[in-house]
């Protein structure tokens, strides 16, 4: 678990043994927040910001209050 220097995004990984990944990023802040993701290629399991919540449907900049889950396989 690690949170920016500002406190304002959360990330929490777990890896199994396989090396496939599963990553939650949260914007605990009522601002947009930069999200960078780094290798291998992330693939979205869940977006409170999708349209389908109603949302803008963008991952990125992170929206306020926004929450993604990750997959990454190996």
């Amino acid at each position: 678990m690690t949170q920016d220097a500002s406190g304002a995004v959360l990330t929490v990984v777990r890896a199994a043994a396989s090396g496939d990944e599963v990553k939650l990023v949260a914007n605990l802040t009522p601002k947009t927040q930069a999200l960078t993701l780094e290798a291998p290629a992330w693939r979205v399991l869940l977006d409170s910001d999708a349209e389908s919540f109603g949302g803008t449907g963008s991952a990125a900049p992170l929206a306020p209050y926004q929450c993604l889950l990750y997959e990454a396989r190996r």
